[in-house]
């Protein structure tokens, strides 16, 4: 970090945290050095004071955290949830708190606890696929993998797709389109063909995310055909036209052609080029138009 540069929000985050671990050790220190020299004090006097210190901890413990979430999302330029998150952290912290005072005053917990079991249960199973996304949601906003506005493409095994038989080359169940809003629970997107999708933040968190707001080159093969009167040589030169039209990506790999099959009465050729197109659709479609009547057609 630069000399006057501000510290990032990770650091940030780490010094509050380290801050409320000390004001905790201090609280309960002082606490220890209170009832080890006052004598007057009575057992109700001892758990009052330890229930002061737990509160006023939990108060500043909520507090910082917020301000360094807050500060957080503000720094990745996601504050739409900001105030979501904190009221979150903040039950978080309302609990440790409630679960300490618990403690103090010798209600026990696991009795408490085993006392409503059922219904716990009974709750946990129910929303057990609510909290599962909530969760998610909160990581997705934290760990910021897409911003809203964002183009993106989702890849999951909990929405597979069935590749086609032709042209035999693999093919990704690739959901792509644009980052409309981030909720707690659903992050919706606008896919490519119009369509609008919620999309559960539980599946997000374990699919493979790939944002295409920023694409670089990639590589494409495009499988074709051929009856096996057509030479190899007559769809490389189709190619060395079409690459005097389209240059190469300087530092990558040269367009060239591969034979990926031969049959009875037919090859395949696959055709391997990069381009900075973030689909495949409108190579493909350039490609087939461009070289494939070359190929097909009787030479002269």
């Amino acid at each position: 970090m630069a000399p006057g540069e501000p510290p990032a929000p990770d650091l940030k985050l780490g010094s509050r945290l380290i801050a409320v671990i000390l004001a905790s050790i201090g609280a309960y220190a002082l606490l220890a050095l209170v009832g080890h020299f006052v004598s007057v004090l009575t057992p109700f006097d001892q758990e009052a004071l330890q229930a002061v210190a737990i509160l006023v901890v939990g108060y500043f413990a909520a507090r910082l955290f917020g301000s360094a979430i807050r500060t957080y999302l503000q720094y990745v330029g996601n504050l739409t949830h900001g105030t979501a998150v904190r009221f979150l952290v903040n039950i978080v912290v309302a609990m440790i708190v409630v679960a300490a005072l618990l403690h103090v005053f010798n209600v026990s917990l696991s009795n408490l606890l085993l006392s409503s079991a059922f219904a716990g249960i009974v709750i946990g199973l129910a929303a057990q696929t609510v909290l599962a996304n909530v969760f998610a949601g909160l990581l997705i906003i934290l760990s910021t993998p897409f911003r809203v506005g964002d183009r993106i493409g989702v890849i999951s095994a909990n929405y597979g797709a069935f590749a086609p038989s032709y042209p035999h080359e693999v093919s990704y169940p690739t959901y792509s389109g644009t980052v409309r809003a981030i909720g707690l629970i659903y992050t919706d997107m606008r896919l490519d063909n119009g369509r609008i999708a919620k999309i559960p933040n539980q599946v997000l968190l374990t699919a493979l995310v790939l944002n295409l707001s920023h694409p670089s080159p990639r590589g494409y093969r495009i499988r074709l055909t051929f009856d096996q009167k057509v030479p190899v040589k007559r769809l490389e030169d189709a190619l060395a036209e079409y690459v005097k039209i389209h240059a190469p990506i300087p530092g990558y790999p040269e367009p060239h052609v591969e034979v990926a099959d031969i049959g009875p009465t037919t090859w395949d050729g696959v055709v391997v080029l990069w381009s900075n197109e973030a689909t495949e659709e409108p190579i493909r479609n350039d490609v087939l138009r461009r070289v494939l009547p070359k190929v097909v057609a009787p030479p002269a």
